[in-house]
């Protein structure tokens, strides 16, 4: 009797067990439905408050300095080296001497050619006198005019060719090679010198994504040469690169003039300072807040319950801090965390970071 007592009891009790396993399953199952409902509808997002803040901006970046120009010059004639009238190292002003070619053959040509040229202007001069009396027809005189013509090119071209043996410089500058010698042959395309203009140098560097949108150009820069750590130069960003390189670097290059005596040189290490306004307040953002891409930035701002995507305009990027020119006011909130999920107009729930 005892035993049919021990064994109701335990049924009743795992029957009274499974009763409130059930209840506790179907409200736990009532209340995810509801936070589905409540979810499908609202997205939970960060937000951060649009403030001032002080932002400084110096950064500084490496890199070399390059000839602002330089040539490998190459000869566009034929014919064998008479004389070289520089040396390497020589400074030279473009249009000056460098070398002769042996132009005998040509001057012996041009007499021959000035000769004929002679002939072919008295010849036309004479026609034309005998053209207005009728002693000739006009297409005699149009035949001779043509020679003429012909002679005349024929020795304007010769000219130029004696011309081409007085090797002169093209751009000015150092001699920084020379590749000819006395008696050497000239063929078209044969380098002959190269050289470099250290007056004007451009220092270039590579800066990052965030530091290129900080730099304008016509900007001046301070500028630290390895070589030479105590003396003060300063230069103008006169190109920054549009387009990043395979590191995700954008090249920019600032001009800088070079002393008296060319102590700069071409191929030298340097450092470019961009001293940016110092002690500056801005209103800032953080640049997690920033929906899609620093070039064409986008924000959600939240307005009572919605998402609202909004078109920014932005200045200094300092790390992950992002200076807001237009485009937003101080006190709103922006989206940091949850974008992804989000489109204009989406309602939105706050949660704690």
């Amino acid at each position: 009797m005892k035993k049919v007592i021990i064994y109701t009891v335990a049924i009743v009790t795992l029957l009274g067990m499974f009763a409130f396993i059930l209840k506790s399953n179907k409200e736990a199952n009532a209340k995810q439905a509801e936070l589905a409902s409540v979810t499908n509808e609202y997205i939970p997002v960060e937000i951060h408050e649009v403030k001032r803040e002080q932002l400084g901006g110096s950064f500084k970046s490496t890199g070399n300095f390059q000839a602002e120009s330089e040539l490998d010059f190459a000869s566009e004639i034929s014919g064998r080296i008479t004389s070289i009238l520089v040396e390497e190292g020589s400074y030279v002003n473009k249009g000056q001497l460098l070398a002769r070619t042996d132009d005998k053959f040509l001057l012996n040509e041009l007499a021959t050619i000035q000769a004929s040229f002679n002939q072919a202007k008295t010849n036309k001069e004479r026609f034309e006198h005998l053209i207005e009396t009728g002693g000739i027809t006009q297409t005699q005189l149009e035949d001779v005019s043509l020679n003429y013509q012909n002679a005349q090119a024929r020795l304007e071209n010769i000219k130029l060719r004696i011309a081409d043996t007085y090797i002169k410089a093209p751009i000015s500058g150092i001699i920084n090679a020379r590749y000819i010698e006395t008696g050497s042959y000239l063929s078209p395309g044969t380098k002959m010198f190269n050289i470099v203009d250290t007056r004007n140098l451009e220092l270039v560097v590579n800066v990052t994504e965030s530091q290129v949108l900080q730099a304008r150009e016509g900007e001046t820069v301070h500028v630290v040469a390895d070589a030479l750590p105590n003396q003060e130069i300063t230069g103008k960003v006169k190109f920054i690169g549009v387009k990043a390189d395979n590191s995700l670097s954008y090249q920019v290059k600032i001009a800088i003039i070079n002393d008296s005596e060319l102590t700069l040189k071409a191929g030298m290490f340097g450092t470019a300072i961009f001293d940016q306004d110092h002690n500056q307040i801005a209103m800032t953002i953080p640049r997690s807040a920033i929906f899609g891409s620093v070039q064409n930035p986008q924000v959600y701002v939240v307005d009572g319950q919605k998402a609202v995507l909004t078109s920014i305009n932005i200045g200094k990027i300092e790390g992950q801090v992002i200076e807001v020119k237009s485009g937003l006011n101080v006190g709103q909130q922006v989206v940091v965390s949850g974008q992804i999920n989000l489109e204009n107009g989406t309602k939105v729930t706050i949660i704690e970071s």
